[in-house]
């Protein structure tokens, strides 16, 4: 209740932090809002977010893929991790960027989040979990729905998967004033976020997606100019151009589709020989930032 009752002054707000921020706030010990986002969900929550914490304090805000992201890390006392639930658990990319941190002499204090088109299952446990072994402990956690990116392309029909709920903003601003709160009073001992049952219930359903199902990505080529845009954006590498066209390889991919999504030309797709009739852009995201 105290934290949700600071008095803010609210300006208008940008669509989303300058990635440039972080090196001249590091100096200066700042808080700092790192994120793993496929899409684009993660980051429009973790630009909230990051406008929220700048209230209380200098905020950096930058993607794990940035290269300053563990610099910021070390250099925080207090920080806010997003990341996206796939199948129940968090992002492959967010766990090895824990995995690859040192474990910290003194404790940082942490506020997570996860973005989902459904639920989250226990992804927010399991991650505060990994944090544990770095010496970062989590004192709040939260969970947002946003728009299914694989929902919305398998069925676009669905207009559910396609936006953010209501009142998104002000739940995040919520959130983020009790975890300040806590850091501000840090309590002598923290629990792990509390283990959902339904979960149990989705467990077919994960083992199913991780290990024996992944939807391919096609590559429609009478529509693909081999521009290298999903090569260049793709964290783990997974595209190669040759003789102008795109080529997916299945192995190492996390299925973000942030490629499907952000290809200027649509010609990625799940549905084999049909363009997608949804994508979340960086024009969709500006629109969003305008409704909210």
């Amino acid at each position: 209740p105290q934290a949700k009752g600071v008095a803010r002054e609210r300006g208008k707000h940008k669509p989303y932090a300058e990635k440039d921020r972080g090196a001249d706030i590091m100096k200066k010990n700042p808080r700092v809002v790192l994120y793993h986002s496929g899409v684009g969900n993660t980051r429009f929550v973790a630009g909230l977010s990051g406008q929220e914490l700048d209230i209380f304090t200098q905020t950096a805000v930058a993607s794990i893929e940035e290269p300053q992201a563990r610099s910021l890390l070390g250099a925080c006392d207090f920080l806010v991790l997003g990341f996206p639930t796939y199948h129940a658990a968090p992002s492959e990319s967010i766990h090895l960027f824990i995995e690859g941190l040192p474990r910290y002499e003194q404790p940082k204090y942490a506020f997570t989040f996860t973005t989902c088109g459904l639920y989250p299952a226990n992804a927010l446990r399991i991650f505060a979990k990994v944090c544990r072994h770095k010496n970062i402990i989590v004192l709040h956690s939260a969970a947002y729905r946003a728009p299914a990116t694989d929902g919305a392309l398998l069925a676009p029909g669905i207009k559910w998967f396609h936006s953010f709920p209501k009142g998104l903003r002000s739940k995040v601003q919520a959130d983020v004033s009790i975890a300040w709160w806590l850091m501000c009073q840090p309590p002598d001992a923290v629990r792990l976020p509390p283990f959902k049952w339904y979960a149990i219930l989705n467990y077919p359903n994960k083992m199913v997606g991780q290990r024996y199902y992944k939807p391919q990505i096609h590559v429609l080529a009478p529509y693909c100019t081999g521009c290298g845009l999903c090569a260049e954006q793709c964290p783990h590498n997974c595209f190669e151009c040759n003789d102008g066209k795109a080529n997916w390889q299945h192995d190492l991919c996390e299925h973000c589709y942030r490629c499907i999504h952000h290809c200027p030309c649509a010609a990625l797709t799940l549905r084999k020989r049909k363009r997608v009739a949804v994508q979340f852009d960086d024009a969709f995201y500006e629109e969003t930032v305008g409704k909210s």
